[in-house]
C-alpha cells in the first residue's frame, strides 16, 4: 500500500484549543477537537442507554439520569410522539416485561454536533420463537441528556416473530 501523497496536505496556523486547520489541495478542513470529544461522549451515552437501560431488564432509574424531563420520542408507526420521561419509562417497561432477556447490540454509530445516529439490533430468545429486530435511532442531546429521538425499526420482522399482540399492547399500527 502506497502512503498518501504528502504534497496534498499542508498545515495552516494552529487554532488554539479548537484543533488544527488542515488543507487538502487548498480546501480548508477544520478538525475541532472539542466537537470530537463531545461527539464521542454523546456516542458513549447512547451506547450506555441501549446496553444498560433497554437490555436485559435494564434499570429504569437510568432514564432519570440520561433523559430530559421534557423528552420527546418519535417512534415509527406510533400514532403520536411520546412526550415526557414518565411516558417514555412506561414504554421501556412494557418492552422489558414482554422481553425480559432483550439484548441490544450497537452495530454502528455516527455523531455530529448534538446528534447521535445508532444502528442497532435487538434480540430475544426467551420466548417460543427467537426475535431479532433491527433499527436506527437518532438522538438529540443537550447538556449531556437526551431531549428528542427519532426511532425507526423493523416492525414487519417483529410481527413475524411475535405477532400482532405486541403492537396492540403498545399502540403501534402497521
Amino acid at each position: 500500500m502506497r502512503p498518501r501523497d504528502p504534497a496534498l496536505w499542508t498545515w495552516a496556523y494552529p487554532r488554539g484549543d479548537q484543533g488544527r486547520d488542515y488543507r487538502i489541495k487548498g480546501v480548508p478542513i477544520v478538525i475541532n477537537r472539542k466537537e470530537r470529544i463531545v461527539s464521542e461522549s454523546n456516542k458513549k451515552l447512547a451506547r450506555k442507554m441501549f446496553e444498560e437501560l433497554w437490555s436485559r431488564g435494564g434499570t429504569l432509574a437510568l432514564a432519570d439520569e440520561m433523559y430530559d424531563v421534557d423528552y420527546v420520542a418519535h417512534v415509527s408507526h406510533h400514532p403520536e410522539a411520546i412526550h415526557g420521561i414518565e411516558a417514555f419509562k412506561q414504554f421501556v417497561a412494557l418492552f422489558q416485561a414482554m422481553y425480559p432477556d432483550l439484548q441490544f447490540t450497537v452495530e454502528d454509530q455516527i455523531a455530529e454536533d448534538d446528534k447521535v445516529v445508532t444502528r442497532w439490533t435487538a434480540r430475544s430468545s426467551g420466548l417460543e420463537t427467537d426475535v431479532a429486530v433491527t433499527g436506527i435511532s437518532i438522538h438529540r442531546l443537550a447538556d449531556g441528556r437526551f431531549v428528542e429521538s427519532w426511532d425507526n425499526w423493523d416492525t414487519v420482522g417483529a410481527l413475524q416473530a411475535r405477532g400482532q399482540e405486541l403492537f396492540d399492547k403498545i399502540g403501534l399500527s402497521i
